[in-house]
Parts: structure tokens; C-alpha cells; sequence
């Protein structure tokens, strides 16, 4: 097959790509369970031509349906909602987590530092700084909440919220824990899923990318016929400097008496 231009073999692969998975994942799952398929990333490996697609992601409701095959869906997407990601930890704020276990925000700060030593260490608990709680509230969270912060919040990872439940000792507080690690294992096992607005944007993406390969393959047609002349005359001219070249590298005769050897 003819190469049209040189990003053919990365760009056709990739729409072919994405009509043959959502077509494999409408044979597996019924139709009405998924609202639409998104491309994360895709990369083209140029050493043996193959295109590598980093991760394939449904509506996060329907996709953490298929996986999990929990009940409590709605739970547990309200508790990713509040997972946040901050110095390569995944973790949750200390507002948050008071919320969901129904008590106010200090106590929950006064039982963690009345029991410290069990949340050394940043994989555990650390405290966010004015940079890192601009861009939270910059990013994620609602401006107005983020103007009462008279303390820097705690974050709190995996082992953190569960060392919680330890110090938290209540029955709401140990329910709430094993929704929330459910939560973080989701993360975990899809790796990163996207927002709903995200997950649009990047439908969005692809058909802008869809409508930018019809518009290189219409380009590339319009200057290959304006241009056709012009290059037939440049490869015209090159062949004839060739014949020139030649010809002023053959040998010329001696002009004159040449002494007889």
C-alpha cells in the first residue's frame, strides 16, 4: 500500500483501532451499559511500527458497574470525587473525611494528633502547604469553602484513612473506611479515570482529531495537484544539472601540439 504522507500508519491505525474496541466492548457488554469510549493516550512506537494505547476508559458510573459489580456505585464515585492527587500520593483532605464520617473537622485533627505517632510518615499523613491548597482549590475544590481555611488541611493516603478507622473508633466511622477503601481501590485498578467533563472533553478530542485527518487527507491532495508542475520541473532541472555534471567531469581533448609520446 501507497504511503500518503508520513503520519499515515500512525493516524489510520488509531481510528481503525477505535472502531474495532468499541466494537469488541459492545459484543461483551450490552449497549445500554456504557455511554461512550475514550483513548486516553495514544503513542506510536516508530522501531516496529505499532500503535500503544495507553488505557480504554467508559463512563466512569458503567465502567466501575462492569469491574466492581457493586451495589453502593453511587458511593463510591461520590468518595473518588474527593480523591485527590498531591506529591504522587493518592489521598483525601481532612474536610472531607469529617464530613463523611459526621463529625466536625477539628476533632478530627485533635484525635489524629492526640495519636501522632501512628501517622509518621508522608505515605500516611502530611500536611498540605499554601501552594498545595491554592491549586486544590484552584483545580478541585469550591472557592468559597477554600477562603476559611484558618489551618492547613491534612492529606491523608491509603494507609492513613485506614489508620483512621483505628482511631476513629466507631461504627460509622468503620463503615465509612470500607466504603472509602473500596473508593481507592477503584483508583488503583483503573489506574486514573477521568471526570465526566473530562471524559466529554476527550470524546471532543477525538472527533477534532477525526475531522484533522480528513482535513490533512484534503490538503495533502490539494498540494499534490498544485505542486505536481512544479516539481516535474525540479525534477526536470535536477536531471539535466546531472547530465551537466557529467558531462563537465568527462575528459576534453588537448587543445594544440601535443608532443608525441
Amino acid at each position: 500500500m501507497q504511503r500518503l504522507f508520513p503520519g499515515e500508519r500512525v493516524l489510520l491505525p488509531t481510528i481503525y483501532t477505535l472502531i474495532y474496541l468499541y466494537v469488541i466492548f459492545s459484543l461483551h457488554h450490552p449497549i445500554h451499559e456504557f455511554k461512550s469510549v475514550s483513548i486516553v493516550s495514544i503513542n506510536y512506537c516508530p522501531i516496529n511500527e505499532v500503535i500503544l494505547i495507553n488505557i480504554t476508559t467508559f463512563a466512569i458510573n458503567n465502567i466501575l458497574t462492569i469491574i466492581l459489580n457493586k451495589p453502593a456505585m453511587n458511593e463510591i464515585l461520590i468518595i473518588q470525587s474527593k480523591i485527590y492527587e498531591i506529591r504522587g500520593h493518592k489521598v483525601m483532605l481532612d474536610f472531607d473525611l469529617a464530613e463523611m464520617y459526621g463529625t466536625e473537622t477539628k476533632y478530627l485533627k485533635r484525635s489524629v494528633k492526640r495519636n501522632i505517632e501512628r501517622f509518621e510518615g508522608d505515605d500516611f499523613m502530611f500536611e498540605l502547604t499554601k501552594d498545595e491548597l491554592s491549586r486544590c482549590i484552584f483545580g478541585t475544590l469550591n472557592n468559597q469553602r477554600g477562603h476559611n481555611f484558618k489551618y492547613m488541611p491534612f492529606a491523608f493516603t491509603e494507609l492513613g484513612v485506614a489508620m483512621l478507622s483505628s482511631v476513629l473508633n466507631s461504627k460509622m466511622a468503620i463503615e465509612v473506611n470500607r466504603g472509602i477503601m473500596r473508593a481507592f481501590v477503584a483508583v488503583r485498578q483503573l489506574i486514573t479515570i477521568p471526570s465526566v467533563d473530562r471524559i466529554e472533553q476527550l470524546d471532543n478530542q477525538m472527533k477534532e482529531l477525526k475531522e484533522y485527518i480528513e482535513e490533512v487527507f484534503t490538503d495533502y491532495n490539494d498540494i499534490n495537484e498544485d505542486t505536481r508542475i512544479q516539481l516535474d520541473l525540479i525534477n526536470k532541472t535536477l536531471a539535466e544539472l546531472q547530465v551537466q555534471k557529467k558531462l563537465s567531469s568527462k575528459p576534453r581533448n588537448p587543445v594544440g601540439f601535443v608532443k608525441p609520446k
